[in-house]
């Protein structure tokens, strides 16, 4: 399996300080048993990725988005044409004070730390404000443009994904 045409970009943005974004371009590997510590939210941009947690094996697939908590411990392995092989993905990761902040201040109280179920592949996410945060990153977007993005991707995963309801 060649892996010339791998890309892994890394994007830290001054602007936003509390995310990260990750372009993941034909990308083959398969990644032992680990946690992150901020949520990712990850998109299947092309083929497919398994993800085994708890000794569930969940597939998602080409347009489908994985919301990991911080925490989750998982494995995962790139899948393209129901056989290891590459696949692309875009993934926002954000931390978790930041969301945490968003909940409060969509329910007008103090809330603990958001939730979402890893087992479920999210099709009706905002798929707008995911795709014009990862357009601004090619352009001279401004910060207010990137913050406007990324707080509406956010306010719509935690209105409409998350296991703790959060009331406006």
């Amino acid at each position: 399996m060649t892996k010339q045409n791998e890309k892994l970009t890394f994007h830290e943005l001054e602007e936003l300080p509390e995310a990260v974004l990750v372009e993941a371009c034909e990308i083959a590997n398969r990644f032992p048993r680990h946690v992150h510590s901020s949520y990712i939210f990850s998109l299947i941009d092309q083929g497919e990725r398994k993800v085994c947690i708890n000794s569930q094996t969940y597939s998602y697939c080409a347009g489908e988005m994985c919301i990991l908590p911080p925490g989750t411990s998982h494995s995962c392995e790139s899948i393209y044409k129901d056989a290891f092989g590459p696949h692309s993905y875009r993934a926002l990761c954000v931390n978790t004070s930041y969301l945490r902040n968003l909940a409060e201040e969509i329910s007008g109280k103090a809330c603990s730390a958001p939730h979402f179920n890893p087992a479920i592949a999210y099709k009706d996410f905002d798929r707008i404000s995911f795709d014009e945060l990862f357009y601004l990153l090619k352009t001279t977007g401004t910060a207010l443009e990137k913050q406007t993005a990324l707080n509406n991707f956010l306010y719509h995963a935690l209105e409409n994904f998350s296991t703790k309801q959060i009331v406006p």
